[in-house]
């Protein structure tokens, strides 16, 4: 499959397209970034794991850092930002180190996941959920709650608590 990340301001959307049988189908994942809702000693903590990297690539203020480019590039050539790796839980200092979204099929299941898996405290600080469409046309994305088998087109939301 292809996927392709596409930066809305200060949020952005990942696209997977993949194909189950013979149907192609997109799922899109819309990654968002909450400014007011982090504490420079969470920033810190999490910079500090990628250290000394992080602190000689994009320097002591953790919170101004947020807004550097990583250097890593979508599929699309788009720079991606140091804040994306926060929310994502990623390496900002490892161009390997990226947001993968996974869907599978077990049985009559879709199963939809996605990489790196965090740690429970790492966790606790994100709110995943996914949303789904029949039509990719459909106005609405719905919470799909249990109910993946529904739908063809899906979006993960990641935001921060």
């Amino acid at each position: 499959g292809e996927v392709r990340w596409t930066p809305e301001g200060r949020a952005g959307v990942v696209e997977l397209t993949y194909t189950c049988g013979d149907v192609v189908k997109v799922a899109r994942f819309q990654v968002k970034y909450m400014p007011l809702e982090l504490t420079p000693e969470e920033v810190a903590a999490w910079a500090a794991k990628y250290n000394p990297k992080f602190v000689e690539r994009f320097g002591d203020d953790v919170i101004e850092a947020l807004d550097k480019p990583t250097g890593k590039v979508d599929s699309s050539g788009d720079e991606l930002y140091v804040w994306q790796d926060y929310v994502t839980g990623t390496d900002p200092t490892d161009s390997n180190s990226v947001f993968r979204t996974t869907i599978t099929q077990e049985d009559s299941a879709l199963i939809i996941g996605w990489e790196p898996e965090l740690g429970e405290s790492e966790t606790a600080r994100r709110v995943y959920t996914i949303h789904g469409k029949k039509q990719l046309t459909d106005a609405v994305w719905e919470n799909i709650a249990g109910r993946a088998a529904d739908f063809n087109f899906f979006k993960a939301t990641v935001e921060m608590r």
